[in-house]
């Protein structure tokens, strides 16, 4: 009997280090998680710099446009 009461004891041991694993696990999850969230901010900025520079152009665009539409205006007039 003496017996199995230490394989007893030897299964709660276990059950203890089951409990340790889960913690390294959320720790993984949320380090896991952070990082992904880390690299989707670098890409947004990046998207977000370059969605800047586009919009910079359009506008230098659209200003040449308007000045041409002008000149020609005066000329047809």
């Amino acid at each position: 009997m003496g017996r199995v009461g230490d394989e007893g004891d030897e299964g709660d041991e276990g059950d203890e280090g089951d409990e340790g694993d889960e913690g390294d696990e959320g720790d993984k999850t949320f380090f896991t998680f952070h990082f992904l969230l880390s690299t989707q901010h670098s890409q947004l900025s990046t998207l977000n710099s370059a969605l800047s520079t586009q919009h910079s152009q359009l506008s230098t665009l659209n200003s040449a446009l308007s000045t041409q539409h002008s000149q020609l205006s005066t000329q047809h007039s």
